[in-house]
Protein backbone atom coordinates (compact mmCIF):
# COMPACT_ATOMS: atom_id res chain seq x y z
CA UNK A 1 0.00 0.00 0.00
CA UNK A 2 1.09 3.88 -0.86
CA UNK A 3 0.50 6.03 1.61
CA UNK A 4 1.24 9.41 2.89
CA UNK A 5 0.95 10.66 6.70
CA UNK A 6 0.21 13.28 9.11
CA UNK A 7 1.53 13.56 12.53
CA UNK A 8 -2.01 12.90 14.94
CA UNK A 9 -2.65 15.98 16.71
CA UNK A 10 -3.85 15.52 20.85
CA UNK A 11 -5.13 18.78 22.11
CA UNK A 12 -3.67 19.56 25.37
CA UNK A 13 -6.65 20.62 28.11
CA UNK A 14 -6.32 22.46 31.54
CA UNK A 15 -3.90 24.20 30.86
CA UNK A 16 -1.99 27.38 33.32
CA UNK A 17 -1.65 30.51 31.64
CA UNK A 18 2.14 31.31 31.26
CA UNK A 19 1.72 34.50 29.66
CA UNK A 20 2.89 37.93 31.80
CA UNK A 21 0.35 40.73 32.03
CA UNK A 22 -1.85 41.47 29.03
CA UNK A 23 1.20 40.33 26.93
CA UNK A 24 -0.37 37.32 25.13
CA UNK A 25 -1.07 39.32 21.65
CA UNK A 26 0.88 42.34 21.39
CA UNK A 27 1.52 44.37 18.63
CA UNK A 28 4.68 46.20 17.66
CA UNK A 29 5.17 48.87 15.23
CA UNK A 30 8.63 48.87 14.10
CA UNK A 31 11.86 46.48 15.05
CA UNK A 32 15.48 47.42 13.97
CA UNK A 33 17.74 44.12 13.62
CA UNK A 34 20.67 45.98 13.81
CA UNK A 35 19.89 47.81 17.32
CA UNK A 36 17.29 45.06 18.24
CA UNK A 37 15.15 47.66 19.73
CA UNK A 38 11.69 46.74 19.31
CA UNK A 39 8.46 49.31 19.43
CA UNK A 40 5.07 48.94 20.59
CA UNK A 41 2.70 51.90 20.74
CA UNK A 42 0.00 49.77 22.22
CA UNK A 43 2.88 48.80 25.35
CA UNK A 44 3.40 49.99 28.40
CA UNK A 45 6.39 48.44 29.69
CA UNK A 46 7.46 50.11 32.43
CA UNK A 47 3.76 50.19 33.98
CA UNK A 48 4.09 46.31 33.72
CA UNK A 49 6.77 45.77 34.98
CA UNK A 50 8.50 44.26 31.88
CA UNK A 51 12.03 43.11 33.25
CA UNK A 52 15.30 42.12 31.46
CA UNK A 53 15.63 38.50 31.30
CA UNK A 54 11.89 38.06 30.24
CA UNK A 55 11.30 36.30 27.28
CA UNK A 56 10.76 37.19 23.71
CA UNK A 57 8.88 35.05 20.88
CA UNK A 58 6.69 35.59 18.52
CA UNK A 59 3.17 33.32 19.08
CA UNK A 60 3.05 32.24 15.44
CA UNK A 61 6.43 31.18 15.24
CA UNK A 62 8.52 30.54 18.08
CA UNK A 63 11.28 28.43 16.63
CA UNK A 64 13.13 31.13 17.72
CA UNK A 65 13.25 33.61 20.40
CA UNK A 66 14.93 36.46 22.12
CA UNK A 67 14.70 37.72 26.09
CA UNK A 68 14.71 41.39 27.19
CA UNK A 69 18.11 43.25 27.50
CA UNK A 70 17.03 46.58 28.84
CA UNK A 71 13.43 48.25 29.31
CA UNK A 72 13.94 51.77 27.46
CA UNK A 73 10.77 53.42 27.76
CA UNK A 74 6.91 52.47 27.87
CA UNK A 75 6.51 51.60 24.15
CA UNK A 76 10.39 50.11 23.31
CA UNK A 77 12.65 47.27 24.23
CA UNK A 78 15.67 46.01 23.84
CA UNK A 79 15.92 42.35 22.99
CA UNK A 80 19.54 40.06 22.84
CA UNK A 81 19.49 38.46 19.17
CA UNK A 82 17.28 36.15 18.17
CA UNK A 83 14.10 37.67 17.84
CA UNK A 84 12.03 35.87 14.71
CA UNK A 85 9.98 38.95 12.84
CA UNK A 86 9.29 37.50 9.31
CA UNK A 87 7.91 34.72 8.13
CA UNK A 88 9.34 32.32 5.56
CA UNK A 89 9.24 34.58 2.55
CA UNK A 90 9.30 37.82 4.09
CA UNK A 91 6.12 38.55 5.50
CA UNK A 92 5.99 40.19 8.77
CA UNK A 93 4.59 38.96 11.70
CA UNK A 94 3.47 41.71 13.67
CA UNK A 95 2.39 39.63 17.30
CA UNK A 96 4.57 39.33 20.16
CA UNK A 97 4.37 37.72 23.31
CA UNK A 98 6.19 37.76 26.60
CA UNK A 99 6.93 35.52 29.28
CA UNK A 100 8.74 35.59 33.01
CA UNK A 101 12.14 33.63 32.41
CA UNK A 102 10.60 30.56 35.24
CA UNK A 103 7.60 29.86 32.87
CA UNK A 104 8.04 30.51 29.44
CA UNK A 105 9.62 26.82 28.71
CA UNK A 106 7.50 25.28 30.99
CA UNK A 107 3.52 23.94 30.45
CA UNK A 108 1.82 23.14 33.74
CA UNK A 109 -1.50 21.54 34.48
CA UNK A 110 -3.95 23.37 36.50
CA UNK A 111 -5.60 20.35 37.77
CA UNK A 112 -4.61 16.95 39.43
CA UNK A 113 -7.54 14.76 37.41
CA UNK A 114 -6.06 16.12 33.85
CA UNK A 115 -2.38 15.85 35.33
CA UNK A 116 -3.02 12.05 35.65
CA UNK A 117 -3.94 11.98 31.96
CA UNK A 118 -0.69 13.95 31.25
CA UNK A 119 1.21 11.44 32.90
CA UNK A 120 0.34 8.43 31.59
CA UNK A 121 -0.09 9.96 27.90
CA UNK A 122 2.82 12.71 27.03
CA UNK A 123 6.53 11.46 27.17
CA UNK A 124 10.39 13.19 26.61
CA UNK A 125 10.71 13.35 22.87
CA UNK A 126 6.68 14.19 21.94
CA UNK A 127 6.61 17.48 20.16
CA UNK A 128 3.97 20.08 21.26
CA UNK A 129 2.64 23.14 18.87
CA UNK A 130 0.95 25.66 20.32
CA UNK A 131 -2.09 27.46 18.17
CA UNK A 132 -0.88 30.65 18.82
CA UNK A 133 -3.10 33.94 19.66
CA UNK A 134 -4.54 34.53 15.82
CA UNK A 135 -4.64 30.75 15.46
CA UNK A 136 -2.08 31.55 12.42
CA UNK A 137 0.38 28.70 12.89
CA UNK A 138 1.42 26.89 9.78
CA UNK A 139 3.62 24.19 8.24
CA UNK A 140 5.59 23.41 11.50
CA UNK A 141 5.66 26.94 12.68
CA UNK A 142 6.57 26.70 16.80
CA UNK A 143 6.86 23.26 17.40
CA UNK A 144 8.58 21.83 20.41
CA UNK A 145 10.10 18.55 21.69
CA UNK A 146 9.10 18.29 25.50
CA UNK A 147 12.51 17.90 27.54
CA UNK A 148 11.25 16.90 30.82
CA UNK A 149 7.87 15.37 32.02
CA UNK A 150 7.68 15.89 36.16
CA UNK A 151 4.89 15.81 39.30
CA UNK A 152 5.07 18.40 41.60
CA UNK A 153 2.31 18.02 44.29
CA UNK A 154 0.21 16.37 41.68
CA UNK A 155 0.70 18.79 39.22
CA UNK A 156 1.82 17.53 35.96
CA UNK A 157 4.75 19.69 33.86
CA UNK A 158 6.57 19.69 30.86
CA UNK A 159 9.36 21.35 30.05
CA UNK A 160 10.31 22.45 25.99
CA UNK A 161 13.07 23.04 24.12
CA UNK A 162 11.09 26.49 22.79
CA UNK A 163 8.78 28.91 24.72
CA UNK A 164 5.32 28.22 23.54
CA UNK A 165 1.77 30.30 25.04
CA UNK A 166 -0.66 28.32 27.53
CA UNK A 167 -3.46 31.31 26.61
CA UNK A 168 -5.07 29.36 23.65
CA UNK A 169 -4.74 25.36 23.03
CA UNK A 170 -1.69 23.73 22.97
CA UNK A 171 -1.36 20.28 21.22
CA UNK A 172 0.62 17.19 21.45
CA UNK A 173 2.38 15.05 18.51
CA UNK A 174 3.13 11.44 19.77
CA UNK A 175 5.87 9.22 17.68
CA UNK A 176 4.34 6.88 15.25
CA UNK A 177 0.40 8.57 15.97
CA UNK A 178 -0.51 9.33 12.20
CA UNK A 179 -3.26 10.32 9.96
CA UNK A 180 -2.69 8.15 6.96
CA UNK A 181 -4.60 8.75 3.40
CA UNK A 182 -4.11 5.49 0.97
CA UNK A 183 -2.83 7.55 -2.27
CA UNK A 184 -3.76 4.29 -4.65
CA UNK A 185 -7.35 5.32 -3.66
CA UNK A 186 -8.01 8.22 -4.83
CA UNK A 187 -9.47 9.10 -7.95
CA UNK A 188 -8.86 12.81 -8.57
CA UNK A 189 -8.18 15.74 -5.79
CA UNK A 190 -9.43 19.29 -5.32
CA UNK A 191 -8.20 22.29 -4.01
CA UNK A 192 -10.17 25.08 -2.73
CA UNK A 193 -9.21 28.61 -2.02
CA UNK A 194 -11.95 31.13 -0.95
CA UNK A 195 -11.12 34.86 0.02
CA UNK A 196 -13.43 37.69 -0.32
CA UNK A 197 -12.86 41.46 0.40
CA UNK A 198 -13.86 42.04 4.14
CA UNK A 199 -14.48 39.13 4.84
CA UNK A 200 -12.48 35.99 6.50
CA UNK A 201 -10.70 33.54 3.71
CA UNK A 202 -10.22 29.75 3.82
CA UNK A 203 -8.41 27.09 1.78
CA UNK A 204 -7.96 22.71 1.73
CA UNK A 205 -7.33 20.05 -0.20
CA UNK A 206 -10.20 17.36 -1.60
CA UNK A 207 -8.99 13.71 -2.11
CA UNK A 208 -12.07 11.98 -3.68
CA UNK A 209 -11.83 8.16 -3.49
CA UNK A 210 -12.12 5.63 -6.36
CA UNK A 211 -14.88 3.93 -4.60
CA UNK A 212 -16.35 7.23 -3.04
CA UNK A 213 -16.90 5.26 0.25
CA UNK A 214 -14.77 7.66 2.20
CA UNK A 215 -13.11 11.27 0.58
CA UNK A 216 -10.86 13.25 2.57
CA UNK A 217 -9.93 17.00 3.54
CA UNK A 218 -6.78 18.70 4.43
CA UNK A 219 -6.86 21.76 6.20
CA UNK A 220 -3.64 23.86 6.65
CA UNK A 221 -3.70 25.17 10.59
CA UNK A 222 -4.34 28.75 8.66
CA UNK A 223 -7.93 28.40 9.14
CA UNK A 224 -8.58 32.38 8.79
CA UNK A 225 -6.34 33.99 5.85
CA UNK A 226 -6.58 37.86 5.71
CA UNK A 227 -5.94 38.58 2.56
CA UNK A 228 -6.06 37.41 -1.04
CA UNK A 229 -2.15 36.99 -1.21
CA UNK A 230 -2.36 35.35 2.10
CA UNK A 231 -5.05 32.41 0.60
CA UNK A 232 -3.07 31.83 -2.24
CA UNK A 233 0.23 31.73 -0.77
CA UNK A 234 -0.98 28.96 2.22
CA UNK A 235 -2.98 27.43 -0.55
CA UNK A 236 0.14 26.88 -2.97
CA UNK A 237 2.36 25.53 0.29
CA UNK A 238 -0.34 22.89 0.70
CA UNK A 239 -1.05 21.73 -2.74
CA UNK A 240 2.68 21.78 -3.08
CA UNK A 241 3.73 19.49 -0.18
CA UNK A 242 0.93 17.37 -0.39
CA UNK A 243 1.77 16.57 -4.23
CA UNK A 244 5.02 16.22 -3.57
CA UNK A 245 4.71 13.63 -0.99
CA UNK A 246 2.17 11.90 -3.33
CA UNK A 247 4.87 11.54 -5.63
CA UNK A 248 6.98 10.35 -3.57
CA UNK A 249 5.33 7.63 -2.03
CA UNK A 250 3.76 6.31 -5.54
CA UNK A 251 7.94 6.65 -6.96
CA UNK A 252 8.69 4.24 -4.10
CA UNK A 253 9.69 0.98 -5.73
CA UNK A 254 8.83 -0.80 -2.81
CA UNK A 255 5.03 -2.43 -2.94
CA UNK A 256 4.52 -0.45 0.40
CA UNK A 257 5.39 2.90 0.87
CA UNK A 258 4.50 5.64 3.40
CA UNK A 259 5.60 9.51 2.88
CA UNK A 260 5.03 11.91 6.12
CA UNK A 261 4.11 15.19 4.35
CA UNK A 262 6.95 17.78 4.94
CA UNK A 263 6.66 20.07 7.47
CA UNK A 264 3.07 18.90 8.67
CA UNK A 265 2.88 19.47 12.07
CA UNK A 266 -0.53 21.78 12.05
CA UNK A 267 -2.40 20.04 9.22
CA UNK A 268 -4.91 17.88 9.90
CA UNK A 269 -7.21 14.99 7.82
CA UNK A 270 -10.73 15.02 7.78
CA UNK A 271 -12.79 12.14 6.80
CA UNK A 272 -15.85 12.65 4.86
CA UNK A 273 -18.62 9.94 4.04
Amino acid sequence: MKTISLPLRNEVSNLSNNMFASYGAKTWNAYDPVTRVLTSENSTFVTDGVQPGMVVFNPENSNSWATVETVDSETEITLTPGFIYESDGGTRLPRFSIATAAVAFTQECSDIETSKYWWSKYKVGDRVQSEGQQIKTSFNKAVATILKMELDNDIAMMTLDKPLQSSQPLWVYKEDSVYTLDVESVGSMEMYAYHEQGDGGSCYMTFYSTNSAVNYEVYPWLYNPTSEEETKAVAKELQDKLINAIEQSLRSPWPAANVMVEDSYGLKFDYLT
